[in-house]
């Protein structure tokens, strides 16, 4: 049973990784609690029906929506923006506590960002250096702080989200962050055992890829020949 809904979760349509990972995240106990954003017409419902046969309970949040252009990060409340330049999104706060799923909520929309994350079970170092520049990291950030020598490490890489294929739901404090590297190492073993083909193969692809950034756009640039197998690939020593 709980190797059939591990492949479930994993074959959800239309659906992100990293919303896979979270959800899974919970129903292994890896994590006390979760936020995902679902998309209003087309996932609300295959993801609520998966969070149900899982046990999961759910707290709903209120609308709210992501901008498309040029305001990565920010959200804003759905009902009280009428752009179209948006992205329609629900927010799911999941845990397998009733409860707990409830708190979560309540803490996010209170917009304290450190508690939130404490909840959300990230490791301590990640969440104080978030605390300490006021706000979550970017994707281009993460680009810049977690490399060296143009190099970075496969288990902290959350750049890889790029191309639906980051091993991490939360942004690491630096390349050498022990606690993420340890879950970004759990969640390739799920995928590995559990995933389908071409997720592995995606998963493999993003961490065994180049990146560059132009005009503010990461650009990734396969290596030629077969895609090698993920394991110490680029890993900071």
């Amino acid at each position: 049973m709980k190797e059939e809904v591990i492949k479930s979760i994993f074959n959800l349509k239309g659906t992100t990784l990293q919303i896979k990972l979270d959800i899974l995240d919970i129903y292994l106990g890896y994590r006390k609690g979760a936020r995902i954003l679902c998309h209003i017409n087309e996932q609300v419902e295959e993801i609520a029906k998966e969070l149900i046969n899982a046990q999961i309970q759910i707290a709903v949040g209120k609308g709210m929506v992501s901008q498309t252009a040029n305001s990565v990060n920010k959200v804003k409340d759905y009902f009280d923006n009428n752009s179209e330049n948006i992205e329609k999104v629900i927010p799911f706060y999941i845990a397998k506590n009733q409860d707990y799923a409830d708190k979560l909520r309540e803490a996010d929309e209170g917009k304290n960002d450190v508690e939130f994350g404490r909840m959300l079970d990230y490791p301590d170092c990640c969440i104080k250096k978030v605390a300490e520049s006021t706000h979550v990291p970017s994707i281009i950030e993460s680009f810049h702080y977690l490399q060296e020598n143009k190099r970075f490490n496969v288990w902290t890489w959350p750049v890889a989200m790029v191309g639906d294929a980051s091993l991490l739901v939360h942004y690491p404090c630096s390349s050498k962050c022990l606690m993420s590297m340890d879950i970004a190492k759990k969640h390739f073993q799920l995928i590995a055992k559990y995933a389908p083909k071409y997720i592995v193969e995606r998963v493999e692809k993003y961490h065994s890829s180049l990146y560059s950034i132009d005009n503010g756009i990461i650009c990734i640039h396969e290596k030629n020949g077969n895609v090698s197998p993920l394991n110490n690939l680029y890993e900071v020593s």
